[in-house]
This record gives structure tokens, C-alpha cells and sequence, in this order.
């Protein structure tokens, strides 16, 4: 999604360039488990959706429009689309190489934004790679939305943002 020269490729890069650019003195970031092909796969930026993906819903649903003015990155464990080799609409889970080379990246990621100092793991993907590069006791766990855990996901996250002082 990030590597080439097709047209596609040089939109997300350009669209994340700009997310983080707006961001980058955000204090809080969101690390999910790897981009979805409705959302980041295809427009390079973490937790989006052309089509009403039901992660980036979610998480929207409740940022946009209960903390509408607070900066805040998003990532993913592993920010490169895993999909099933020859059809890129599908999703599957990241394997455990693609999480290694993933959590290279993250570890790059958060000593490039110094200024982040709230960290919420969106699944327990997110929270694995997290916790081999943070301490417990900074990361905030929210329920991954997927498979009925919607509300759960909306109370851990107003639970997150409330302990962030927000």
C-alpha cells in the first residue's frame, strides 16, 4: 500500500504524510493490530474507512465526536495490509514474522513522537506489541470493537480518554 509508484501508492503516502504532520505534537496514540483493506489499505492512514469499516466507525464514532479538538496518532502493530496472497480485498490476522518486523517499526514510531505519553491498544494484538516496548502500567487497553465487543470498546475507550484528562 506504501511501496511503489503506482497512483494509489503515492496517495497513501502522501495522505499519511499529512496525518502525522497534523499530529505530530499529539499526546496520545492508538496502536490497532494491521490496516483493514476498506480503510488504511486503501487510504494509508490508521483507523480510516471508505466503507464504513467497522473498527474506524467505531473508534471515530466516539473521538469525532466526544473529543473532537484532541490530537491524536493512530497506528498498527503492523502498518502494512496483511492479506491472503493474490487478493488484496481480504484481511488475515498478521503472522508472528510480520509483527516482528511490525514492531521494529513501532519502536521507530514512538521515538520519532516524543510528545506521545498516553498509549491505548485497540485489541490484544495492539497490547502484545505495546507491552514488549512500554511498561504495563502505561498502556490502556480498549476491547477490539470486532465480534460483539462494540459497547465495550466505546466504555474502554471513554475510560482511556477520561484517565488521559480528557
Amino acid at each position: 500500500m506504501y511501496h511503489g509508484n503506482s497512483a494509489s501508492a503515492i496517495s497513501c503516502r502522501k495522505n499519511l504524510k499529512a496525518f502525522l504532520e497534523a499530529n505530530q505534537n499529539a499526546s496520545i496514540l492508538l496502536v490497532g493490530e494491521a490496516p483493514g483493506y476498506k480503510g488504511c489499505g486503501r487510504t494509508g492512514i490508521p483507523f480510516t474507512s471508505d466503507d464504513h469499516e467497522i473498527t474506524a466507525s467505531v473508534i471515530h464514532g466516539i473521538l469525532d465526536y466526544k473529543y473532537p479538538d484532541t490530537k491524536i496518532l493512530m497506528w498498527n502493530a503492523l502498518p502494512f495490509h496483511p492479506h491472503i496472497p493474490g487478493n488484496s480485498s481480504s484481511n488475515r490476522t498478521p503472522t508472528s514474522a510480520e509483527l516482528v518486523l511490525g514492531l521494529e517499526i513501532l519502536n521507530t514510531f514512538l521515538k520519532t513522537f516524543p510528545s506521545i505519553t498516553h498509549f491505548c491498544a485497540i485489541g490484544r494484538v495492539a497490547e502484545k506489541s505495546l507491552r514488549k516496548l512500554l511498561p504495563p502500567d502505561k498502556i490502556h487497553y480498549v476491547r477490539h470493537p470486532a465480534h460483539g465487543g462494540k459497547r465495550q470498546c466505546e466504555e474502554n475507550l471513554h475510560a482511556a480518554m477520561h484517565n488521559f484528562g480528557y
